[in-house]
C-alpha cells in the first residue's frame, strides 16, 4: 500500500471517530425529557433513536452534535431529512424511525 493511501485511511479513520465522539450517550434523564413531548418515551426509544441518527444520517453528511440547533429547528430538520432521504431510496426511514430519531435529538440536549 502506497503512503498516500495509507494517509488516506488514517485520515478518514480519524475524521469518523471525532464525529463519533461528540454524540451524546442517552440516559434515564434524557427519556424522562422525552416523555414530556413524547408521552411513553423510554430509554430504549432514544437509544434506538441515536443509532437510526448514526445509521441513516451519516450515510448522506456528516453528524450534527444535536445542541447545534434548537428543539424547535429539530422539528423541521429531521422531517425535511427523512423525505429527502426517502426520494432517494423509498422507505428507507419509517414513520416510527423518523419519530425515534426526532427523540434522540431533542430530548438529549447537554
Amino acid at each position: 500500500m502506497t503512503m498516500k493511501k495509507i494517509y488516506i485511511i488514517a485520515l478518514v479513520i480519524g475524521i469518523a471517530s471525532c464525529t463519533a465522539s461528540k454524540l451524546t450517550v442517552p440516559t434515564q434523564a434524557d427519556a424522562d425529557e422525552a416523555q414530556k413531548t413524547f408521552p411513553g418515551a423510554t430509554l430504549a426509544d432514544i437509544s434506538n433513536g441515536k443509532g437510526l441518527y448514526e445509521q441513516h444520517c451519516q450515510s448522506c453528511h456528516g453528524l450534527k452534535t444535536v445542541t447545534d440547533y434548537s428543539v424547535q429547528a429539530w422539528h423541521s430538520i429531521v422531517p425535511g431529512m427523512v423525505q429527502q432521504a426517502n426520494e432517494k431510496s423509498p422507505n428507507s426511514v419509517s414513520e416510527n424511525d423518523e419519530r425515534l430519531i426526532l427523540m434522540y435529538v431533542t430530548s438529549v440536549r447537554r
